[in-house]
C-alpha cells in the first residue's frame, strides 16, 4: 500500500513545513498503548513530556515526512540537533492528528 493511501497534513515547526501521517493500524496501536499504559493521559490531555526519546523519535519517523523525505535516525539527529523544543511540539502535532477522534469518542 502506498503512503498517498494515509491522511495527511501539512504543518509548519519551528519554521520547517512537515507532512505528518496518519500511523498505519499497527503503529498507531503500540503508540496508543504505549500513552494509555504508560499513564500518560488526562482529562487536559497527553503528558508528551512523559515519552521516553525512543519513543518521541519513533512517533516522529513513523508520523512524520519533510516534503517526500521519509525520515531515519541520521536524518532525525540532523535535524533536531539542538532544537528539542521542536521535536515536542512535533510530537505534539502528530498525536493529535492520530488520537484527536479518539478523545472526542471517549468523552461522549
Amino acid at each position: 500500500m502506498s503512503l498517498a493511501a494515509f491522511d495527511t497534513k501539512e504543518v509548519e515547526v519551528g519554521g520547517e513545513i512537515y507532512n505528518l501521517r496518519k500511523l498505519k493500524a499497527l503503529d498507531g496501536l503500540k503508540v496508543y498503548q504505549y500513552i494509555m499504559k504508560s499513564g500518560m493521559i488526562s482529562e487536559s490531555g497527553i503528558n508528551i513530556l512523559a515519552i521516553d526519546a525512543d519513543m518521541l523519535m519513533e512517533i516522529i519517523l513513523k508520523g512524520v515526512t519533510k516534503g517526500s523525505i521519509q525520515l531515519d535516525q541520521k536524518k532525525f539527529d540532523t535535524m533536531f540537533a539542538g532544537k528539542v523544543n521542536e521535536v515536542y511540539e512535533l510530537v505534539s502535532k502528530v498525536l493529535e492528528f492520530n488520537f484527536a477522534d479518539e478523545k472526542k469518542d471517549d468523552s461522549e
